[in-house]
């Protein structure tokens, strides 16, 4: 591996590793719900971004590529939502959530809930997280971004801080781990292409 190739993977660690450590502490420390969730949001699209090798050009892609790898039910919620509004962006969760929390402070057109923990909570414990649905008092199985109805038919975007936290966790050491191994060629050549087209090089660690 070139030592160049080698620096811009050191820096990339650290930065995952602040990522995750930062909006963890936002979220136990701080009960910081709103931060957390824009964090996350935004950490989602710049890590998709290494995905695609491609910038804000492609922000709604972006977001969509690294959101899918939380698991499946992130990516069964894209292709439930996305392009459902003729004329307009296909990304609609990007456009609602990212955009909606970055740029509004508010998730766009839709009701919205965004829960945290007023505990410390182990991994498993996230991950056997249930959120009590307010208008029918049902336990739902939970993901870190779900859209429900409630009993008028209205819809509601409700975002679990620490289930998508846990699965942001899992899903960037995952592809920390496969940037890491040189067989992945593409997504080498990819991850690289953006890290060279952004101040990753005065990203001192």
């Amino acid at each position: 591996m070139k030592q160049t190739n080698f620096s811009l993977l050191k820096k990339f660690d650290t930065m995952k590793v602040w990522m995750i450590e930062d909006t963890k502490r936002a979220m136990i420390d701080a009960k910081a719900n709103f931060l957390v969730a824009q964090g996350l949001f935004a950490y989602t699209e710049i890590i998709g971004s290494f995905i695609t090798g491609y910038g804000k050009e492609n922000s709604g892609n972006n977001f969509d590529t690294f959101f899918e790898r939380l698991g499946p039910k992130y990516n069964i919620l894209l292709k439930k939502h996305n392009k459902r509004r003729l004329g307009q962006s296909s990304h609609i969760v990007y456009d609602d959530l990212r955009c909606g929390l970055l740029h509004e402070y508010t998730i766009k057109r839709k009701g919205f809930i965004i829960y945290n923990t007023n505990r410390i909570l182990d991994d498993d414990e996230i991950r056997n997280t249930k959120v009590r649905w307010f208008d029918n008092g049902e336990l739902l199985e939970t993901s870190g971004v779900m859209y429900v109805k409630d009993s008028r038919n209205k819809g509601y975007w409700l975002i679990v801080d620490p289930i998508y936290w846990l699965d942001f966790k899992n899903a960037v050491d995952e592809y920390w781990r496969q940037i890491c191994n040189e067989k992945n060629v593409e997504l080498r050549r990819n991850f690289f292409k953006r890290a060279r087209d952004i101040n990753f090089k005065n990203f001192d660690v």
